[in-house]
């Protein structure tokens, strides 16, 4: 549920990471917006709030993604703190 014109004039380090629920068009002009740093990142085969509560980590293909998100943030983190 991203409003492309939320992001307007953010010129702070910036991480999103969003899902297949999340319309595609809206996270592109979402991500276009933004002046300082950022990082925008899809999971596209994954459901909202799969790194947390409603992950299925059994699921190797969703294991995979929740690894790899939660490595952005660790790099992102990094990056900026």
């Amino acid at each position: 549920m991203l409003d492309p014109s939320d992001a307007i004039g953010f010129s702070i380090p910036l991480a999103i990471m969003t899902t297949k629920d999340e319309v595609a068009a809206d996270v592109q002009n979402f991500g276009e917006n933004p002046e300082g740093p950022k990082v925008v990142t899809t999971f596209d085969k994954q459901i909202h709030a799969f790194m947390a509560a409603r992950g299925d980590l059994e699921n190797s293909a969703v294991l995979e993604d929740y690894r790899k998100g939660y490595q952005t943030i660790l790099e992102f983190l990094g990056s900026f703190l």
